[in-house]
């Protein structure tokens, strides 16, 4: 593959895109396969030995067309190979060779909720690209605090509370720039249909 971005010479591109992650389990036995180990199978719902690709596809919301961008092996855990770390390497990787020509045009990275990780949120995040993905029910989601601070002793605050997904009285007292840092460094709180929509 090249090291640009997919050319647009058939229109098919359109105006929006978005950069899906995501990672396939492919089932493997024998002594002497490369990279063999115990990674998550989802259409089986538990860890099995087999082998591993992370996949990211540049994805045309206009078009509907997948564009795979980038493919690579995952190493297993008994190489000493962080599985995330690998992911993050890969999606580093992506963002400084093959999306060049794409500058104000990549709407997001979407991704499955074992991505939901500060690492992936603060990489996307330093591109200036909105993440999305699922959230743990639990996620503790907070805030910036943007009131005044006191001149009394004790550490300056932070937060200003928490993102309450239920109760949306008071978020619109919260300064855009702060809404925006809450979006973007934290999550978006959406599932892949309600973003794509025509998924």
């Amino acid at each position: 593959m090249g090291t640009g971005a997919p050319p647009d010479s058939l229109g098919v591109l359109g105006s929006r895109f978005i950069l899906a992650i995501d990672a396939s389990f492919i089932p493997k036995s024998g002594k002497h396969t490369e990279g063999l180990g115990a990674f998550w199978n989802g259409s089986a719902s538990r860890s099995e030995t087999g082998l591993e690709l992370s996949c990211l596809a540049l994805i045309s919301l206009t078009g509907q067309h997948a564009f795979p961008l980038d493919i690579r092996q995952t190493r297993p855990k008994q190489d000493r190979a962080d599985r995330l770390e690998q992911y993050l390497e890969q999606l580093k990787d992506v963002f400084s060779r093959r999306l060049d020509g794409l500058s104000g045009q990549l709407r997001a990275v979407v991704a499955d909720g074992q991505y939901a990780k500060k690492m992936f949120m603060d990489a996307v995040h330093s591109e200036q690209i909105a993440f999305v993905t699922k959230l743990q029910s639990n996620a503790n989601l907070l805030y910036p605090f943007t009131g005044e601070h006191s001149k009394r002793r004790g550490a300056r605050r932070k937060w200003g509370g928490k993102v309450d997904f239920k109760d949306w009285s008071g978020w619109q007292s919260v300064p855009g720039d702060a809404q925006e840092r809450v979006w973007t460094r934290v999550v978006w709180a959406l599932t892949l249909p309600a973003f794509c929509g025509w998924w």
